[in-house]
């Protein structure tokens, strides 16, 4: 497997295990919610290293 796929799951699960557990638990406090948002950027941050290693832009 490529080494640089397992980001781009990484990303993935990060972002639907915390969608998940929002729509579980609705009544979120502001700081639940901006740990939230933190976290979804974080795996955003993993799928789009990914795309930008596959697609040669970045390189390590």
């Amino acid at each position: 497997m490529d080494q640089h796929l397992i980001s781009y799951y990484i990303g993935i699960l990060i972002i639907f295990l915390i969608n998940a557990y929002i729509l579980f638990q609705p009544d979120q406090k502001m700081m639940t919610v901006k740990q939230y948002a933190t976290l979804n950027l974080a795996g955003a941050f993993f799928i789009a290293y990914y795309f930008l290693h596959k697609e040669n832009k970045i390189s390590f």
